[in-house]
Parts: C-alpha cells; sequence; structure tokens
C-alpha cells in the first residue's frame, strides 16, 4: 500500500503542470476534519463514551467527541465555498455513487465470505440501498446536496449582499437555533435544509471574500470551545448524579448545534488564512471520501472498535496510553483508507481503459474513477 501511496506522489508531482492544483490549506482541512469524525466514532461506536464513571480517560473521550459534527460542518462549507463558482457534473454525481457502492458491496460480500455476519434480508437492503436506509447517513443528504446545488447557486447569483445575508440568518435559525432550543432532532428534508444552510455560508464567504483578522479568528475559536467544553465536562461529571445530562452532552455537540457550527466557521476561516502548498497534502486528502466510507460502514463499525482496536480495553489503560493510542489510532485508519482507495481507483481506470478500447469504434469515452 505505501508503494501505492509513493507511486500516486510522484504522478502528481510530475502532472501537476497544465492542471488546476486544489489549494492546499483547504485540502489539509479536510483530512482534519476527517480525523475529528474519526474521533467521533471512536468515541461513540466503542460504547465507551456511555460510561459513566469520572476519570481522565473519560474526560478525553468527551473532548474528542464534540470534533466529528464539527468535522462534517468544515466539510460542506469547503463545497460551498468552490461549488458556488462551479458547475454541476453529472460525472462527478456517478463517480459519488459508484465509490459508494463498491464499498458497501464489497464489504458485505467480504464479511460474508469470512463469516463475520449471517445473511439477512436486511443486511442486504442496507447493502443495495446504502442511502434510503442510511447507511451512509451523510453520503444520502450529501449526494441530494449536489443535486440541488445549481438551484442553490441560482439562488445565490440573484440574490443581493443583503438578500443573501438575510438568506443565510433565516436558515441558521431554522435549521439550527430553532431545532437547538426546542431540542428535537432534524431528518432528512431538514437535515438537507441544514446543509444548504451551511453551503451557502461557505459560498457567501467565497463570494465576498470575508476577511477576518486571525487574532480574532483565533480567540473567537477559543471562547466558544470553551463554552462547549465547559458545558459537555459539566454534563459528563454530573452524569453520576443525574444521568438525564449524558443526554445534555450529547445535544450539546450535535450536528444541528448552533456552537458547533459557529466552531466550524471559526475553523474554516483560520484555515483560509493559511497559505500552503503541498502535493502530498494534496494527495493525502484526494481519497478521504474513501476513509468515512470504510471505516463508518454498518459492518465495518461494529468490529472495528471492539475487535481491532480494543477501545473499551484501551478505555481501562492508564490515561498515557489511552490518549497516545487514540491520537495513533486515526492515523492508521487514515492511511489504510487512502491506500485501499488508491488500489480501487487503478482497478477502475484499468477497467475504464479496456471499456475504452471496446467503445474506440463508437466514439464514446468512459471514466469508471
Amino acid at each position: 500500500m505505501t508503494a501505492v501511496l509513493i507511486e500516486k506522489i510522484k504522478d502528481t508531482v510530475s502532472n501537476k503542470e497544465g492542471k488546476k492544483v486544489r489549494e492546499s490549506n483547504f485540502e489539509l482541512l479536510r483530512i482534519v476534519s476527517m480525523f475529528g469524525i474519526i474521533l467521533h466514532h471512536l468515541a461513540t461506536h466503542s460504547g465507551v463514551l456511555s460510561r459513566l464513571a469520572i476519570n481522565c480517560n473519560r474526560c478525553v473521550t468527551v473532548f474528542i467527541n464534540m470534533f466529528g459534527k464539527m468535522g462534517v460542518v468544515c466539510f460542506i462549507l469547503i463545497s460551498g465555498y468552490f461549488m458556488v463558482n462551479s458547475k454541476f457534473k453529472i460525472k462527478k454525481l456517478i463517480s459519488l455513487y459508484v465509490e459508494m457502492m463498491f464499498y458497501s458491496i464489497v464489504i458485505f460480500l467480504i464479511f460474508l465470505k469470512l463469516n463475520l455476519i449471517d445473511y439477512s434480508d436486511d443486511f442486504l437492503k442496507k447493502t443495495l440501498y446504502p442511502v434510503t436506509s442510511e447507511t451512509y447517513w451523510f453520503m444520502g443528504s450529501y449526494i441530494l446536496l449536489y443535486i440541488i446545488s445549481p438551484l442553490l447557486n441560482k439562488i445565490i447569483n440573484k440574490s443581493t449582499k443583503s438578500q443573501f445575508q438575510k438568506i443565510i440568518v433565516v436558515f441558521v435559525i431554522i435549521f439550527s437555533i430553532i431545532p437547538f432550543i426546542m431540542r428535537y432532532e432534524i431528518g432528512t428534508i431538514l437535515e438537507l435544509g441544514y446543509f444548504s444552510c451551511i453551503y451557502f455560508i461557505g459560498a457567501y464567504i467565497r463570494k465576498y471574500d470575508v476577511q477576518i483578522d486571525r487574532k480574532i479568528l483565533i480567540k473567537g475559536l477559543l471562547i466558544i470551545l470553551a463554552v462547549l467544553v465547559s458545558i459537555t465536562f459539566y454534563c459528563a461529571f454530573r452524569a453520576t448524579r443525574n444521568p438525564i445530562l449524558i443526554l445534555w452532552m450529547f445535544y450539546f455537540e450535535e450536528l444541528h448545534c448552533v456552537f458547533v457550527l459557529f466552531l466550524a466557521i471559526f475553523i474554516f476561516l483560520i484555515f483560509r488564512t493559511i497559505k500552503l502548498k503541498s502535493a502530498v497534502i494534496n494527495l493525502l486528502a484526494e481519497n478521504c471520501f474513501a476513509v468515512y466510507l470504510l471505516h463508518d460502514n454498518f459492518f465495518v463499525r461494529n468490529i472495528i472498535w471492539k475487535d481491532v482496536f480494543h477501545i473499551k480495553e484501551l478505555y481501562q489503560m492508564n490515561p498515557i496510553i489511552y490518549i497516545l493510542s487514540i491520537i495513533l489510532i486515526p492515523f492508521i485508519i487514515y492511511i489504510v483508507g487512502i491506500s485501499i482507495e488508491a488500489l480501487r481507483r487503478k482497478l477502475f481506470g484499468f477497467i475504464g481503459k479496456l471499456f475504452n478500447r471496446l467503445k474506440k469504434k463508437s466514439g464514446n469515452v468512459i471514466d469508471i474513477q
């Protein structure tokens, strides 16, 4: 796998001339966001977050859990920032869907072959319909967001700056502040509305070139982080006496939480101020979506945290060992994920070339990567 990555780096460096080079600061943010999502899944899917005993390892787990939804918001902000000036491409939509279905089906077949799961119609449904069955909840919402992005861009381009600001304020109130105050979960349709809200914010930053001093951004980030940490830690510590507070702790770390929204916006704006060019970072970020599809697959998540990394056992160990472990684990998952995706792309590229040879006479060229 390492050899594949080294080869890809060489290809990236040698072929970057004449191609549009991605901005490495945003690519680095993609990587950081995915690390946050992995840590969030480590905390939630392993089951250790539900334990009420107060100790150092619990504090660490509560802390890392809040960065998962922040990572999701950052991904959508990046999408809005760049897609506002781009055209809808059916090829990209097909590519996203093919990638998702590939991992969904292949993982299912591998788990069946290794007797890690027993066949059931429900498992088959989750495999063949990962969007409607919400096996990959983010993927379903993101595909819908991409489909309606031309409509969102039309709204953006036809609105004045003042009108656009009002639209964003209304969306934030409806899809973030009201759910936050009323304490209710947002379903698929409202979730799409919230994604559109985040998309609008990213697009607004790009269209009107929002500039805020980095020192102010860092101070704002620290204030929001302090508020979130204080609330979540209070709930975590008091949950031993009042278990209902554990629900409040999760609530303040939910996707639609207004604090999470502004935390992600400040992080996004800070990364925007960074001037960075790196072919290595761009390559490492290129396949990060596959990391999500692999490690948070419905079947994989049931064993990766409990049987592969043994998080519950690590949780009982010395805090230094636990902290070092949860720092190392996302690196392992990320490198393995992007390496597998690099191999998949090579395989699909080879298959595409075979198809193109067969289709050459008809003038149709196929790209299934």
